[in-house]
């Protein structure tokens, strides 16, 4: 209990240093980003406004990347790094083989007495039973407050490794999501989602992500909670004469499994990681160039009209804001931006590169 106020105080103190220092105008959002460069135009970028993540990321010079619109209709896991999804992948497919191999384990049990779904369901969730208690390490005394906190310890740490999970797949979905918001611009003028709102800007998401997909993940992440916490638990054994009296000293603590719980966690992580594949397959929407978390493509996207004013707290559309920025061999090469003016389309095959 000590160490969990401890760890609560220090917590505690950190998120109130957070508060205190925090800048007035944090770059979390994507709001945030194009708020911030519609406010300052970052001039690095300028005359690049229809060039994507990869050109950026292999050019060794930002001076002027002429290009022709030309957009593809790309998927959702293109948003993220292969760095990301290799490891969020390989972390939960490994977790899932891993959990798969304890099962194993413990359905070749010598105490098992019947190996049936209708036996297996009857031992329940989470619930003691002579026939699935885990034979720990002898060597170790289990029967004083160190054994209690060793069998909590190993209760406790899959727990921890769940939570990282979590974090993992909540930040593959904000970069897939974070691609739709971008494209969404393109088609429908709208206000920006920013930490600190001002005018008409809209307020951040509370689960960072939008609630028809926060909250499943949300709920998808306690039930695998609920049921790892069924899966492996503390049991404490003790020791009773013949006269029904406790036998001092003579108890330990140990942990106790439900292979039922088991397999509800391999199922429904494993939908969980199939469904984070198969969003990965949708299509994105075309009409602006594939940024990613990009701030060179963000930037290069803000570089509005000199009458546009404040345009960051009015409804914003990212198109086509000047047809004749300059000419180009002899040919007209427009400009495209966010704006709260007036915008249209970016023609396919057409230069786009003015300021």
């Amino acid at each position: 209990m000590i160490v969990v106020i401890i760890c609560n105080l220090i917590k505690t103190v950190c998120m109130s240093i957070i508060a205190w220092k925090q800048d007035p105008e944090p770059l979390v959002t994507l709001g945030d980003a194009i708020a911030s460069f519609l406010d300052r135009p970052d001039v690095t970028t300028e005359g690049n406004c229809i060039v994507g993540k990869t050109r950026f990321e292999n050019s060794r010079s930002w001076d002027l990347l002429l290009c022709r619109w030309d957009p593809k209709r790309l998927r959702w896991w293109r948003a993220a790094s292969q760095r990301r999804w290799l490891a969020c992948n390989v972390l939960c497919i490994s977790t899932l083989v891993v959990t798969g191999t304890l099962l194993s384990l413990g359905l070749n049990n010598d105490q098992l007495t019947d190996r049936s779904m209708s036996h297996l369901w009857s031992l329940g969730f989470g619930n003691v039973n002579a026939e699935t208690l885990i034979r720990m390490n002898h060597s170790q005394d289990l029967s004083g407050p160190a054994g209690v906190i060793l069998t909590v310890l190993v209760a406790n740490s899959p727990q921890i490794l769940l939570s990282f999970l979590y974090f993992a797949y909540n930040g593959l979905f904000t970069c897939m999501l974070l691609a739709e918001e971008w494209s969404a611009y393109a088609s429908k003028r709208r206000f920006l989602r920013v930490t600190s709102p001002t005018g008409g800007q809209r307020s951040t998401y509370r689960l960072q992500l939008p609630y028809r997909y926060g909250i499943p993940l949300l709920i998808g992440s306690s039930a695998l909670h609920w049921f790892v916490s069924q899966s492996i638990f503390l049991a404490r054994v003790n020791v009773i004469d013949s006269a029904g009296v406790e036998v001092a000293g003579e108890g330990v603590s140990t942990c106790g499994y439900s292979p039922i719980a088991l397999i509800f966690v391999i199922i429904l992580g494993s939908i969980v990681v199939l469904l984070g594949i198969a969003f990965g397959f949708r299509k994105a929407r075309v009409g602006m160039p594939h940024a990613g978390s990009c701030s060179a493509v963000i930037s290069a996207a803000c570089h509005p009209p000199e009458a546009d004013v404040d345009a960051s707290s009015k409804r914003v559309m990212w198109g086509v804001v000047a047809k004749e920025s300059f000419k180009y061999r002899g040919k007209s090469v427009g400009h495209c931006s966010f704006t709260s003016l007036k915008v249209e389309a970016p023609i396919v095959g057409e230069r786009y590169a003015g300021h």
